[in-house]
């Protein structure tokens, strides 16, 4: 078991314009030697309105269990967990609202251009009762490099 308290948070964006809109901020911290994540995604139209082309609009709110490797110049790792999930989702002409809970994972790889800051790619996926989804994003991070 290690003393160093280790940080970084992480925020990430993917745009499309006929298909969807994500962004994301998320916690990463240790506890002793284990790896956890408080988490939120947003995913939809874009600017915020409307649904996406998969008919669904929703905000994600996760914690999460998961492993890092980190590097000189680049960190990885892998996050899975519970969520919350409030959304809408179009089956007929009208979005119709839901909520429910999910299975999140995420894997992400960064290059870390200085100790302190990275970026790379995340991707993303829920598994739950109203409809699964996955998804990738541009992964931002800022950390204290430990």
């Amino acid at each position: 078991m290690t003393d160093d308290y280790k940080y970084w948070l992480a925020s990430g964006i993917f745009l499309h314009p006929k298909a969807f809109a994500s962004s994301s901020f998320s916690y990463n911290f240790s506890i002793g030697d284990y790896f956890y994540k408080v988490g939120a995604l947003g995913r939809g139209g874009l600017l915020g309105k409307g649904v996406g082309k998969d008919g669904l609009r929703f905000e994600e709110y996760d914690i999460s269990i998961g492993r890092r490797e980190m590097s000189e110049w680049f960190m990885s790792g892998y996050f899975a967990g519970i969520s919350y999930i409030n959304g809408k989702i179009k089956r007929g002409v009208e979005p119709e609202p839901f909520r429910t809970i999910g299975i999140q994972t995420q894997v992400y790889g960064l290059f870390r251009f200085a100790d302190e800051f990275g970026f790379g790619i995340s991707i993303y996926g829920n598994l739950n009762s109203i409809r699964s989804f996955y998804g990738g994003e541009i992964l931002f991070t800022i950390s204290n490099a430990k």
